[in-house]
């Protein structure tokens, strides 16, 4: 989206503009035309955005850009995207055909399924070795065993092997040589007293982890969002004070410095989080649906539980 100034404005004006849109996670550009100066957002933005820009100062219009893929599109990056996997590179001037099953189940299946897709041009084969099912009950994946079919078939068939749950990252990630005091963690349940522990949260922006984090004190650096559904956290963490918005790795970290290297606002901004959290919201609603049901059934049968019980 574009910033539109107002005529007359000064150039400490744009200064701040551009200072909080990188305190956002977003690059700003500036074009001086011969009536109006606009600075152009690049970034992930999102509605809400629109309302916060139109309130500062010296700004007369924000003008949002039309196209939602502004960030893949030709005008932003000319280049192609190229992802080597394995040999195969997606994105070339080839074009590449994944092809495989949602999990592998044996060897007799995944070596027929490997041969059917090299035979039909393939180039990748996908199956899932770590399959997670809201039952537990259900089929959940052959796991390392699973892995270990999937070596062997591309060894045979020459394929590149894409599978889920990504234990190669964590590998790399505890095998690097951090320059700092770094832990990689698995699942973890203590995450409560982590967040109590900590002075800054880098997350998406779930509806959960928010609420959790504003109880906590606990400002934020958000660095994605799941489209259609929690923009507005976004906009709410931003609007409020108590988080930035910095989509991907490098500005996440610039954001993350920047505030770090600005205690008072760091502090300023745990304050704030204290005094909007609602830490007994669960409760209360729990309590308001408890009135309700009271109120419309007031005379429960013999032996059942009122509604009026405490919760």
């Amino acid at each position: 989206m574009f910033i539109v100034m107002q005529q007359g404005y000064n150039k400490k004006a744009v200064d701040d503009i551009l200072h909080r849109l990188k305190l956002m996670g977003f690059t700003g550009h500036v074009s001086e035309g011969v009536e109006r100066t606009v600075i152009g957002v690049v970034g992930q933005t999102y509605p809400e955005l629109k309302e916060t820009l139109e309130a500062w100062p010296g700004v007369e219009d924000v003008v949002p850009i039309s196209k939602p893929y502004k960030l893949a599109s030709r005008e932003f990056q000319p280049h192609d995207t190229v992802i080597k996997v394995g040999n195969v590179s997606i994105g070339g001037n080839e074009i590449v055909v994944m092809a495989g099953p949602c999990a592998v189940e044996t060897e007799d299946q995944a070596v027929s399924t490997a041969r059917a897709v090299k035979a039909a041009g393939a180039s990748i084969l996908r199956g899932g070795a770590f399959k997670p099912r809201t039952s537990p009950y259900s089929f959940q994946g052959l796991g390392r065993e699973g892995l270990e079919i999937l070596a062997e078939v591309r060894q045979e068939f020459g394929l590149a092997v894409v599978t889920g749950r990504n234990t190669r990252l964590r590998a790399l990630l505890e095998a690097t040589a951090w320059e700092i005091p770094t832990f990689i963690y698995g699942f973890e349940r203590r995450m409560p007293q982590m967040m109590q522990a900590a002075s800054l949260l880098v997350t998406k922006a779930g509806p959960g982890t928010v609420t959790e984090a504003l109880n906590a004190g606990l400002p934020m650096v958000l660095y994605s969002y799941l489209p259609g559904q929690e923009e507005g956290n976004v906009g709410y963490v931003v609007d409020q004070g108590v988080g930035l918005w910095a989509p991907g790795p490098e500005r996440a970290a610039n954001a993350v410095s920047s505030w770090l290297s600005r205690p008072e606002e760091l502090k300023q901004a745990a304050a704030t989080c204290r005094r909007i959290a609602r830490p007994d919201a669960a409760k209360r609603v729990a309590e308001v649906i408890a009135s309700t049901l009271s109120r419309r059934f007031p005379s429960p049968a013999p032996g059942a539980q009122s509604f009026r019980t405490p919760v």
